[in-house]
This record gives C-alpha cells, sequence and structure tokens, in this order.
C-alpha cells in the first residue's frame, strides 16, 4: 500500500496536483464509515483549529503532534481506505502533520509543491477573498516553505520537492519522478488532464515589484529551486517576459471586449427588428378585420336594395293585376247596360273615357315604376363599383406591406439561423458550459439519518435546452446520496426530465442515484437511472456542476443561505456525487424512439427503431436505428433465432467504428449479430470483428432492450404479434449473452 501526501502553501494550487495524481492512478481517500462528513480534509481542519489560535489557521506557530483522539479518528479513516493500493490527499494543511504522518505508518510518502513567491502572492492578490498585504503574505509563504524544505532536507528517502510550474507544464516530470524517488507506478498523463491556473501577467510584474525587497524570499526561493527534482526551469519570471505577456493580455482582452459590444449591439438590433415586424403583422391583421367587416357591410346592404327590388315589383305587379280586374268588371257592367237600357250609352262613353284614362295611368305608372328601378340599379350598381375600386386599391396596399414585410422576415430568419449555427458551433467546443441567473435554497429538513436541502434555479442554459425554473432536492437517507424530483412542484413539469413520465410510472419522487456502491441497495433506483433520457443525463452532470460552483465559490450563494447548511458536509456529498457520475458505466441513452417499422414475411419478422439523441459513455449520435428481428419464424410459438440487425443510421454514418456489410439485399446493408437459443449460441466470428468499444455498445443496447419495447408499446404503436413475444425473446438473448459472452470474456 502507498499514501501519497501532497501538501504546500495556499496558493500552491494543491487540487490541481492531486486531480493529475488521481488521474494516473492516485485514489481519492474515502471518508469514515461510521460518519460520511469526516473526511481527511475535515480531520485536518478540526485538528488545525483545536491546536492554532489562529482564526483562519494559515499560520501555526509549530508542527502540531495530535493526541491519541485525533489519532483514533485518523485511523477510521485510515481503516476506510485499506482496500485501496495506492491512495492519498492534497491539503495544504497537511504541512503542519508532516512528522505525524511520517511515523504514523511507514508506506506514507510525501509530493511538496512550491512556487514563486511573486506568482503565489499574484494568486492571493486575484483571489475573491484576499486580505493579506506583502508583509503578511511573506510571513506566511516564507513559514510554510520552510517546513517544506527542512522537512525535504530530512526526509528526502520519502518525499520529493517539485514546483508547481514543473508538475503542470510538464505532467510526465512528476510521473517519473514519483516512480523513480517513491516507488510509485503511475499511468501515463496526458498534458490536458490538469492545466495551470494562470493569472494576469500584470499582477504578477505587479507582485514581482511587490515583493522586490524581501531578500529572504528569494534567498529560500533559490534554495528550494536548487534542492527540487525539477528538469525545466520557471517561465515568465523575468520582468520584461511579464511586461511583454501583460500587454499581450490587454491586447487580447480589449479586442474581445469590443466584439462583446458588436455583438450586443447586433442582439439589439435583432429584437427590435422582430418587435416592428410583430406590429407590423399585427396592424395588417386589424386592417384585415376591418376590411373583412366592410365587404360584409357592403353585401348586406346589397342584399337589402335587392330584397326591396323584390318587394316594389311584387307592388306593382298587383297593382297591374287589380287594374286589369277593374277593367274586366267595368266592360262587363257596360256590356249588361247597353243591354237592359240604351239610356246608359253616355255612362258607357264616360266608362270608356274613364276606362282609357285609367290604362293611361297604369301606362304613366309603368313608365316611373321602369324609370325608378332604373335609377335604383344604377345608383347601387355605381356605389358597389366604387367600394370594389376601394378594396382592390386596399388590398394592392397591403399585398405590398406584406411582401415589404415577408423580405425583412426572410432577413431576420436567416440573421436567426446564423445565430443558431453559431450558438451551436459554441457548444460544440464547449460541451459543458452552462449558466443560470440565480440559484437559492429554498427549504432545509434535517433529521436523524435524513438531509436534505431543496434548491432552486432560475433561466438555466445549456446546451441541451433551457429550462425557466428548476426546483429538486439533494438528498442523504441513511447514507444513501442522490438527486430527488417532484412532480406536485410546479415548476418540475414534464419538460425539465424527457424521461419523466416512464420513469414514475404513477410515482409522486423520482429520485436518481448513481453511486455503484449505492445504487445496488434498491434495484428500483438503479432501473430508474438506467432509463434516463441521454438529455436528462447530461442535465444531472450540468446541476452537479452548479451545485458544486455554488457551494465551492463563496459569492454565489448569500451568507444567509450559506448559514442555513453545512457547506462543507454537502461540498463532500456533491463531490461524491459527481465522481460517481464520472465513474458511472457507459449505458446506451436516447431522448426519442419509435416504432419506424414492422415486417412480417412467413418465415421472417422485424421491429425496426429509430433513435433521436443517441449517447454512449462519449460518443454521440444525432440519429440511430437497428432492428430486432426473428428468422425461421413457426406458425405455432415464435423463433429460436434472434439477430440484431444494424444498418447505417442514415445511410451514411458508420454506428460502429469498425462496420462492415455483411448482408445486402432488398431491405438494405448490414451487418448481423446472430443468436440461437436452443441450444444457446452466439456468432463468435462476427462478434470477435468489433473493437472493445462497439462490443460494450452492443451489450448495452441488449441490456436496454426490454425498456425499448416498453416504450414504443406505450406511444400506442400496434403490431401483429404480442409485446410478450418480443420481451421473451428478448430475456432469453440477455440469458444466452451472459452465459457465452460475459462469462467466458466480460465487456
Amino acid at each position: 500500500m502507498k499514501i501519497v501526501v501532497t501538501c504546500g502553501s495556499p496558493w500552491s494550487n494543491l487540487h490541481k496536483i492531486g486531480a493529475l495524481l488521481q488521474a494516473s492512478g492516485v485514489q481519492a481517500a474515502k471518508a469514515a464509515k461510521r460518519d460520511v462528513s469526516e473526511t481527511i480534509q475535515a480531520w485536518h481542519a478540526h485538528a488545525v483549529t483545536a491546536y492554532s489560535d489562529n482564526a483562519d489557521a494559515l499560520l501555526c506557530p509549530v508542527p502540531i503532534a495530535p493526541s491519541k483522539p485525533w489519532e483514533q479518528m485518523a485511523t477510521d479513516i485510515f481503516a476506510a481506505n485499506a482496500d485501496q493500493a495506492c491512495w492519498g490527499w492534497a491539503d495544504t494543511k497537511s504541512t503542519w502533520f508532516l512528522d505525524f504522518w511520517l511515523n504514523y505508518d511507514p508506506h506514507f510518502i510525501f509530493v511538496l509543491v512550491y512556487d514563486a513567491p511573486h506568482k503565489d502572492f499574484a494568486k492571493c492578490i486575484n483571489a475573491d477573498d484576499a486580505e493579506y498585504n506583502s508583509g503578511e503574505f511573506i510571513q506566511i509563504w516564507l513559514r510554510y516553505n520552510k517546513e517544506l524544505l527542512k522537512f525535504y532536507n530530512r526526509h528526502s528517502d520519502r518525499s520529493v520537492l517539485l514546483s508547481y510550474e514543473a508538475c503542470v507544464n510538464s505532467p510526465e516530470i512528476l510521473r517519473k519522478i514519483c516512480g523513480e524517488k517513491l516507488g510509485l507506478n503511475l499511468t501515463g498523463i496526458a498534458p490536458e488532464q490538469v492545466k495551470s491556473e494562470s493569472t494576469l501577467p500584470l499582477l504578477e510584474l505587479l507582485a514581482l515589484q511587490i515583493l522586490e525587497p524581501y531578500q529572504d524570499a528569494k534567498e529560500l526561493f533559490a534554495e528550494m529551486e536548487a534542492s527540487a527534482l525539477n528538469t525545466i526551469p520557471a517561465k515568465g519570471s523575468s520582468q520584461n517576459e511579464l511586461l511583454s505577456e501583460a500587454i499581450s493580455e490587454y491586447q487580447n482582452l480589449r479586442k474581445h471586449s469590443q466584439q462583446f459590444v458588436i455583438q450586443q449591439q447586433e442582439n439589439i438590433h435583432l429584437v427590435e427588428d422582430k418587435l416592428n415586424l410583430s406590429n407590423c403583422l399585427a396592424d395588417m391583421e386589424r386592417e384585415r378585420d376591418v376590411l373583412n367587416q366592410a365587404q360584409q357591410q357592403l353585401k348586406q346592404q346589397m342584399d337589402e336594395v335587392q330584397l326591396q327590388q323584390q318587394t316594389a315589383h311584387k307592388i306593382i305587379q298587383q297593382e297591374n293585376e287589380l287594374l286589369l280586374l277593374q277593367l274586366h268588371q267595368v266592360q262587363e257592367e257596360l256590356e249588361h247596360c247597353f243591354v237592359d237600357n240604351q239610356s246608359l250609352i253616355v255612362l258607357k262613353e264616360d266608362l270608356e273615357k274613364r276606362i282609357i284614362a285609367l290604362e293611361y295611368e297604369r301606362e304613366q305608372l309603368n313608365q316611373t315604376q321602369q324609370q325608378l328601378s332604373e335609377a335604383q340599379h344604377q345608383s347601387v350598381q355605381k356605389e358597389i363599383q366604387q367600394e370594389n375600386e376601394l378594396l382592390l386599391l386596399q388590398l394592392h396596399q397591403v399585398q405590398e406591406e406584406l411582401e415589404h414585410y415577408f423580405m425583412e422576415y426572410q432577413g431576420l430568419q436567416s440573421r436567426n439561423e446564423e445565430m443558431a449555427s453559431r450558438w451551436q458551433r459554441f457548444y460544440a467546443r464547449f460541451p459543458d458550459y452552462y449558466d443560470y441567473s440565480a440559484i437559492e435554497i429554498c427549504d432545509v429538513d434535517i433529521k436523524a439519518d435524513y438531509h436534505a436541502v431543496k434548491w432552486r434555479i432560475d433561466d438555466l442554459l445549456q446546451s441541451n435546452g433551457s429550462i425557466p425554473t428548476l426546483t429538486f432536492k439533494t438528498v442523504v437517507d441513511n447514507g444513501l446520496m442522490g438527486l430527488l424530483f417532484e412532480k406536485g412542484d410546479e415548476n418540475n413539469s414534464t419538460a425539465s426530465l424527457l424521461s419523466w413520465p416512464l420513469l414514475l410510472n404513477g410515482q409522486a419522487q423520482l429520485f436518481i442515484n448513481f453511486c455503484a456502491d449505492q445504487a445496488v441497495r434498491s434495484d428500483a433506483i438503479s432501473n430508474q437511472c438506467s432509463k434516463l433520457a441521454a438529455t436528462d443525463w447530461i442535465r444531472v452532470k450540468t446541476l452537479l456542476n452548479v451545485l458544486a460552483d455554488a457551494l465551492g465559490q463563496e459569492n454565489i450563494l448569500s451568507s444567509d443561505a450559506r448559514s442555513k447548511i453545512d457547506v462543507a458536509y454537502w461540498l463532500n456529498v456533491i463531490s461524491v456525487l459527481r465522481q460517481a457520475y464520472i465513474d458511472a458505466p457507459a449505458i446506451f441513452r436516447f431522448d426519442t424512439v419509435s416504432l419506424y417499422k414492422e415486417q412480417v414475411n412467413p418465415d421472417y419478422e422485424h421491429l425496426w427503431f429509430k433513435f433521436k439523441e443517441v449517447r454512449f459513455g462519449d460518443s454521440y449520435w444525432p440519429d440511430f436505428q437497428f432492428r430486432l428481428s426473428a428468422a425461421n419464424v413457426k406458425r405455432e410459438g415464435f423463433s429460436v433465432f434472434p439477430k440484431l440487425e444494424f444498418p447505417l443510421s442514415d445511410d451514411k454514418t458508420l454506428p460502429f467504428e469498425k462496420w462492415t456489410i455483411e448482408i445486402e439485399d432488398a431491405i438494405g446493408a448490414r451487418m448481423e449479430l446472430r443468436f440461437a437459443l436452443a441450444p444457446p449460441a452466439i456468432d463468435i466470428q462476427v462478434w470477435n470483428s468489433f473493437v472493445a468499444h462497439d462490443q460494450a455498445l452492443i451489450a448495452s443496447i441488449l441490456q436496454q432492450l426490454p425498456f425499448i419495447l416498453e416504450c414504443v408499446e406505450s406511444q400506442g404503436s400496434r403490431i401483429s404479434r404480442p409485446y410478450d413475444d418480443w420481451k421473451n425473446m428478448v430475456n432469453e438473448m440477455q440469458a444466452v449473452f451472459k452465459l457465452l459472452i460475459e462469462v467466458n470474456c466480460p465487456v
């Protein structure tokens, strides 16, 4: 067993060195089994507070020799890590316990990290909580580094002295020196795994000038440089080099500021154009409504005129018929009177005159009616024509305005597409980028074995979308850690988690836990975590990063909010969850699945699935597809020869790193992995043709097949045979795979 203790001054960025060692094989120290809050960092913090009068424990008068109770607590932590061959931690407070850990166990080895005083002072100035002047800083810096150099000179057989610059600029030096001097068998370290947190060159230049009078710091740094095992010199130490870097940094910052101002102005113009377009469209709709009302009124008036004409014509016709009837009656009376009495001849003549007069009046009445009808008709036609011409003119004007606004809309749409493309390129370069407007603690619930904090995040933005408001809980229930979502919360709609409906299955809460040593305590929780959509899985990572920043940086949460919780306790919980997220095994995850096609032949059937937004570990496919098929189908029963068929995802994208056309027919080119259920068999030749990554992907797809069938069935997709037939066949395929592949050659 090897226990690696990494220590240095408070400004040596030990967390970077610790992360680099962890990436090369040194495991992080676990908390004590009896109390997860008792971590090695908490042990150092409490011990320094107990033995030092200094409030922030940065400066101790002498190295600390802890008493028996503290040694017992250290033993609990040591026992919790007994199963790790190589583990350790990085903590600046370990500087005061070097002799204690040296004598505690012979397996302890030490990595002592230092940096130039002006670089450490620049980091101190740049810190948000910087409160030390140059004299106080030099006192602290000398005390820490003298302790490191003294310990190294006395125990160089169990320690190495390295500069921070050498470790981060050439990680291979750290691996080589630790292997040769301390016997650590570390794996290869990629330089990009840990990047130096470079301070502003202007601050380093300022720090170099401020510390110029402190000769004792220069001498101590020179002595440490001479004693250290570095093989590359420190960078950027001369005043001229720092001045050149400061000028270049200022020029880049000014250039970026100008670009940001230009981008903001473009966004403002785009919003204004969009608002103007919306107002214009609203005005056009109102004008259209006015025109429709005018057209309806005109039609109503025309109907009324036509009705009036029909009524007048009917009245005249009735009068004509009445006059004709009266004429006939007069003729009959005249004839009767002429026969009866010749004396009535005079009366007849008078009647005839009356008849002539009546006929004349009737003709005059007909002419008058005809003239009136023609005048009214001409007047109505003229009014209709004028109104039609006015409507036509207004329609032409509206059409011209519509064309104008349509051209503006096309321009805005083009600019929107350009902005969307720019955002996509940004997220492609920075996939872990996120942003939010506010985070706050809504509620805290602390009980004996139950700890919970309810969080609220506003305007959460990430690469896979945005959520206006999201609430959730971080929970530790009898040692079981995770994130809790409650469906009853008004801020948790189905948009917050894509896989919400299938995961809940009528339940009011969704608990997400992916710690390998904890998920086994609850098969239901483990099953829920494996069903999370690809977008949900990324969103969980974003939430953990947001909480880590909020707890780790004092300027995000208000002091009132931080006083409600044990920040160190929850920071440790989030750290455990983030590490568990990183260590979680890759799972075939997707956002949506649909049954693209079902084919049923007398001796062959398949279900063709198509997926959107597929992820497996670091691999990503916007579109993915495969077929679950059955050969030699029997009339009674089903098939004992299932297959997984993999065509091209979109007729051009390879689903695997090594994909070859094994079969090409009317269905298309594809690669098949064939099974036999009785007796159990798998096409080993095809299986061995896949690389390890593709084998793991296929194994995960096979594991997710029951869930995929559940999703398709819940969508109401109808197929010719019961879904249970396909599910039973998949269960047997999994059993064959476990028997022939996982047992003999685990994936």
